[in-house]
């Protein structure tokens, strides 16, 4: 398995400052740092520190040089990161004495990547591979229709937040990660009352119905809400600390249970 990451780099630079500056206002800068940033950049490195495979797709422009060594400083491979003539993104960070800070961004290259690029990039990537992406970059909806048509799974995390685009990548995305705000936001564009209805499959969502269906165990898929699930229709004895039914796992329960377990132990092989 691979993980396909799509998203920025950025060059991070930091001003410490006695304050953030009000409008029109001029400080001097008791400190400065720099170091590589970006949504994405950070992304590859956490998947990569939590023992993945992880290709990152991006783009760093004519003084990213730097950015790229970092990168493979922290194993995480560069190949299908483009290099182009404009400047890399970069975010001026300044932060206060009192921790408070302001954030400026330059999307540079992140936003001058080509169809074309990225197309070929994605050509490898199969079933069981994941595509994970994040909103720093353009082409969105392109990437993840294309991770999903060569049976790859999609991870979106929605950040920065922009409901309109959100809603456009919605229905090639398998994991959405968004908070509560978000999640009401693109309901009201959707003009739905519950994300549940865009029957997004979740990892263990879908390898559950693929299991039952796959030992004749009865499974049917259906919106509904949490309180719902009180009246033990699906095979959990918890949920947030309210008791299931008796609280007791059933014969079906315990062999999904089983089985959940015995592809775990066959994919961790």
């Amino acid at each position: 398995m691979t993980i396909y990451n799509f998203g920025s780099i950025n060059a991070d630079y930091f001003y410490q400052v006695p304050h953030n500056p009000a409008p029109g206002q001029t400080l001097a800068a008791t400190g400065l740092d720099h170091g590589l940033g970006g949504k994405g950049a950070n992304q590859s490195v956490a998947t990569v520190q939590a023992g993945a495979v992880v290709v990152h797709l991006g783009a760093v422009g004519r003084d990213g040089e730097w950015l790229l060594e970092r990168l493979v400083s922290l194993s995480v491979a560069t190949d299908a990161i483009a290099r182009l003539s404009c400047n890399s993104g970069h975010a001026i960070i300044t932060v206060a004495a009192d921790g408070e800070n302001a954030i400026t961004l330059c999307s540079g290259a992140n936003t001058a990547m080509s169809e074309m690029q990225l197309t070929q990039w994605l050509a490898p990537i199969r079933e069981d591979d994941w595509l994970v992406m994040q909103n720093e970059t353009t082409h969105q909806v392109y990437v993840a229709r294309m991770a999903r048509a060569q049976g790859a799974h999609v991870v979106y995390s929605a950040a920065p937040f922009e409901a309109k685009a959100a809603a456009e990548v919605l229905p090639f995305v398998n994991i959405l990660c968004a908070n509560e705000h978000e999640v009401e936001a693109l309901q009201q564009v959707q003009r739905i009352s519950s994300l549940a209805s865009l029957g997004l499959d979740g990892i263990t969502r879908q390898k559950v119905i693929d299991l039952c269906r796959a030992h004749d165990i009865p499974v049917f898929e259906r919106n509904f809400s949490l309180v719902d699930t009180y009246g033990a229709q699906t095979p959990v004895i918890e949920i947030d600390g309210h008791p299931i039914g008796g609280g007791d796992m059933g014969p079906v329960t315990r062999r999904i249970r089983g089985l959940y377990q015995d592809l775990i132990a066959q994919v961790c092989a």
